[in-house]
């Protein structure tokens, strides 16, 4: 005759209990674990996609910071060549039209910020984990402002000359001068004077400007384990 199979005894039953939490907990833990590896994964797909993004406007404002860089050295260079002839007494009637027409048709710069802007419209800064590149990252968009500041500067200057250019010299013809004595005055000289400063001020800023671009594709290529040509 087979024996009454017995109960199970209290121990019994809290040693089930504490093998279900435990099975229940370590469920929990490895789904928060591959949740955890999922988002970290996607945050390196979304890192790898904004570095891309970044290093490619990098490739453009540097192309463009050595293209204005290249202009405004050559006019400040010609401004500068002009303003020392004036100052030793020598007619610029031939040179002084063509040195005003280079200051008034300086460059601007366009700027090429969209993944950039994306990225702070989004918060998505702190999807970059190394933090000297997120550092770099605002150094450099930061100088856009100190751009900005030398072309507004640069626009009033530009407004002045107009004003007094407009009537010394044929910009149609800048070989030729409608009033040789005022291309040669005092103002002439002044606001040629300015022009020097002043293309030497964007100069400097477009230099650094481009020196923190270099730095940033580099480093940026450097942690996607690429160099750049």
């Amino acid at each position: 005759m087979k024996k009454p199979k017995k109960g199970l005894s209290w121990r019994e039953l809290a040693t089930n209990k504490v093998v279900d939490l435990f099975i229940v907990i370590a469920g929990i833990t490895i789904a928060y674990q591959l949740n955890n590896l999922k988002e970290s994964r996607d945050e390196r797909v979304l890192e790898k996609f904004y570095f891309e993004g970044i290093a490619a406007d990098l490739e453009k404002d540097i192309r463009e910071y050595e293209d204005n860089l290249a202009e405004f050295t050559h006019d400040r260079k010609f401004a500068a060549g002009t303003l020392a002839r004036m100052q030793k007494g020598i007619d610029v009637s031939d040179s002084v039209g063509i040195a005003v027409l280079n200051v008034v048709s300086t460059k601007t710069f366009e700027g090429h910020n969209n993944t950039f802007s994306t990225l702070m419209g989004s918060s998505g800064l702190s999807i970059i984990q190394d933090q000297g590149i997120r550092s770099m990252i605002l150094d450099h968009y930061r100088l856009y402002a100190s751009i900005e500041r030398f072309e507004k500067e640069n626009a009033d200057l530009i407004a002045r000359f107009h004003t007094h250019f407009t009537s010394v010299i044929d910009y149609g013809r800048v070989g030729q001068v409608l009033d040789r004595e005022a291309a040669n005055n005092a103002q002439s000289k002044n606001l040629l004077t300015l022009a020097v400063v002043q293309l030497q001020s964007g100069i400097w800023r477009y230099q650094e400007s481009l020196e923190k671009a270099r730095e940033l594709r580099e480093r940026i290529l450097s942690s996607q384990g690429a160099t750049s040509p």
